[in-house]
């Protein structure tokens, strides 16, 4: 029987990947840097200096410098002015009184994670946050989960994880974990014919019963 929970953050807490590449977006331009549109999967799932790094190499640092300032500024400090709750997953986690330990691993930094989980009136219901600056190695890299199941002091095979972009499930099934996906709006089954997840999550109900 699996002893614990770990949830992943933007996609399966709250959709916020949208909202931070729009706002992305309209920094970027200010600085004279164009976001095209179909680069919105390049930054699903990774820390905003990845994006840049991986899918616009060509950004000069000191610009690129400037533009994670002002997104600092005019994202990261208004978090919970950007993000939207996902209902299924929020109430899972208000109501859960079952045996299971509950944790966070995401590639968001702490500040944001504590701030939004405090505003969804549920960071006491985790025994552990892992954020962006607890590991060298993003996901699909499985560090996030590898340290996580060691501060909730569980072995990797008793952890479930709940995620929602490959790289996310690659990086937990790396790390020996079964993983379950929640369909969110934005992802689909089809995303995932290559990748051996455990199911797929949608309502609630469906989360009482693969989780409890």
């Amino acid at each position: 029987m699996s002893k614990a929970l770990i949830f992943d953050f933007d996609g399966v807490i709250v959709l916020s990947e949208q909202a931070r590449f729009g706002v992305l977006q309209r920094i970027a331009q200010k600085h004279g840097v164009t976001i095209e549109d179909d680069l919105f999967n390049d930054i699903v799932g990774r820390t905003t200096k990845y994006f840049f790094s991986n899918s616009l190499p060509e950004v000069d640092q000191s610009v690129l410098d400037k533009i994670l300032v002002d997104n600092q500024r005019e994202y990261k400090d208004k978090i919970v002015d950007h993000v939207v709750p996902i209902a299924p997953t929020t109430d899972f986690i208000k109501n859960y009184i079952g045996h299971k330990k509950l944790a966070v691993a995401s590639g968001s930094t702490t500040a944001v994670l504590d701030t939004v989980l405090n505003h969804l009136g549920v960071l006491e219901k985790f025994t552990c946050i892992v954020g962006q600056e607890h590991v060298t190695k993003h996901k699909p890299d499985p560090e996030v989960y590898n340290l996580a199941a060691s501060q909730l002091g569980c072995v990797n095979f008793d952890c479930i994880v709940i995620e929602d972009t490959v790289i996310g499930a690659q990086a937990a099934i790396g790390a020996g974990m079964s993983v379950y996906i929640l369909l969110n709006g934005v992802n689909n089954r089809a995303d995932f014919d290559d990748v051996n997840v455990a199911g797929f999550l949608e309502t609630l109900e469906e989360l009482q019963q693969a989780l409890a």
